[in-house]
């Protein structure tokens, strides 16, 4: 805004700085938060101008944002003076804003780059005597400075690892010395880069090469908020997204997926090809295992004796394992017998071979037990590694002939090593449902039918695919088709 008056003989004119935060709610709504007003102005050949510069941001858990920014003044007499500051926001208000001076003769503004554990900050500034590295709390209070180097990685002791390879504890000390990291991984020609696999078993995806390559250093663990790796995620495109690297605790609440994002599912499936994908955004994905068996038992004696009992996948404990990549019990009592009659049943699913490293066992919900209509269907519980449906069904297309089917819907569950673990593991996803409507065709003794070569209810596959094997819905046409299954809506809960 611009102002201009005369008094008497004397001319006055002034500019106003406006300094504002712009705060957009998920739902639309949005809220302007001030920072500050400054004014520029000129009277009588006395003037002073103003001018506000080096705004950064950075989340703070998710609740608000830290924000910092410069002003200069620049006087007729006398020489330019900087002041520097830190602002907190509190949902749609200012909950701090004051000025702070954190290293001798500092030149710039604190550039706040990740977040700690306890919910300080780690930045970079300059003085007229170097650049440092800065840990400081929301109000500005410096914890340490460290000389020439840059922070890439906040860990959950309050730790901290520089560009440098140099770890460092809460204090500032140093503790050791990792694999260098590179700062700008887009215009690396090498070096590592925490990436998807969050360096979990002592390796790290090196974002330079597209692959997952072996590091000699300890695994790492990433602090557990949404700014503990610079620009928000391991793509480093701004988005703060929690660094959660294992499952949530189980419990037996319903985890369901978040549908409101968008929706797609990659057909690449591997680390290798994520850099065409506009990270960070969760997969959801359909995919669905079918075999068509000629036997004379009813749709009703396989659910029965099969579905119902989850025969397939039953934990024996002492006879052959019947599938190589998952087994079912019941988490109360592991010796019993799984008989499904009704929703609200939980059962346990533990997983085998590799797998079984990376996920202790997990829980599922029975959501649809049909008895009519032979199917079964579950959601996925709080510390699962997916968030989603699946159901199995059994049905009748013609005299003597059956289909098996199950089919999921889902994204992966929360943390880095879920989201990691959906592209990995869907070679043994689709492996172990084929094991388990094999078992009842091999139980059975039933030749496989043709009838389901290039179709599914209606719904044409794509070329080369196999229901045996494995069908992952990229198109998103069987979306529908697997819901309805699971809940008999195309929007379960």
């Amino acid at each position: 805004m611009r102002l201009s008056r005369l008094v008497g003989y004397v001319s006055y004119n002034t500019t106003t700085w406006h300094l504002r935060l712009l705060r957009v709610g998920t739902t639309g709504d949005s809220y302007e938060i001030p920072l500050g007003d400054w004014q520029s102005y000129e009277a009588n050949n006395n003037f002073q101008s103003v001018y506000v510069s080096n705004v950064s941001l950075i989340t703070n858990a998710d609740q608000g944002v830290l924000a910092s920014y410069e002003v200069d003044t620049y006087p007729n007499t006398g020489s330019m003076t900087s002041a520097f500051y830190l602002a907190t926001t509190s949902g749609p208000s200012i909950a701090s804003n004051s000025q702070v001076a954190m290293v001798p003769e500092q030149a710039t503004p604190v550039q706040p780059m990740l977040q700690r554990q306890d919910g300080s900050f780690v930045g970079v500034v300059s003085s007229s005597v170097g650049n440092f590295m800065v840990a400081f709390t929301p109000s500005g209070g410096t914890l340490f400075t460290v000389p020439n180097d840059t922070p890439q990685i906040a860990t959950s002791d309050n730790g901290v690892i520089g560009a440098s390879g140099t770890t460092y504890d809460q204090n500032g000390n140093i503790t050791g010395q990792t694999v260098t990291l590179t700062p700008n991984p887009s215009q690396s020609s090498g070096g590592q880069w925490p990436g998807w696999m969050a360096n979990l078993t002592g390796s790290s995806y090196s974002a330079a090469s597209g692959v997952a390559m072996a590091l000699a250093s300890a695994p790492i663990t990433y602090a557990t908020n949404f700014a503990s790796l610079p620009g928000g995620n391991s793509s480093t495109q701004g988005t703060a997204i929690q660094q959660v690297q294992t499952n949530q605790a189980q419990g037996y609440s319903k985890q369901l997926p978040d549908l409101g994002l968008p929706i797609f599912c990659t057909p690449n499936g591997t680390l290798g090809g994520i850099d065409s994908i506009p990270l960070p955004l969760t997969p959801t994905c359909g995919n669905i295992n079918a075999i068509e068996l000629l036997t004379s038992k009813s749709p009703a004696y396989i659910f029965q004796n099969y579905l119902q009992t989850f025969a397939p996948v039953a934990d024996v404990h002492t006879a052959k394992q019947h599938n190589s990549v998952m087994y079912f019990d019941n988490p109360a009592d592991p010796q019993a017998a799984i008989h499904v009659t009704s929703p609200g049943q939980v059962l346990q699913i533990t997983l085998e071979g590799f797998s079984s490293h990376l996920h202790k066992p997990f829980f599922v919900m029975t959501e649809r037990v049909d008895t009519t209509n032979n199917v079964i269907s579950v959601v996925t519980l709080q510390g699962h590694p997916l968030a989603g449906w699946r159901y199995w069904r059994v049905y009748s297309i013609g005299t003597n002939d059956v289909v098996v089917e199950t089919g999921g819907y889902d994204q992966p569950g929360p943390g880095l090593k879920n989201f990691a673990g959906y592209y990995i593991a869907k070679g043994d996803i689709s492996s172990g449902w084929q094991q388990f409507i094999q078992y009842i065709q091999a139980q059975l003794n039933a030749p496989q039918g043709s009838s389901l070569n290039g179709s599914l209810g209606g719904i044409k596959l794509s070329p080369y695919s196999s229901l045996l094997q494995g069908y992952w819905d990229y198109s998103g046409a069987f979306t529908n088709y697997i819901l309805n299954n699971v809940c008999q809506s195309t929007s379960c809960n």
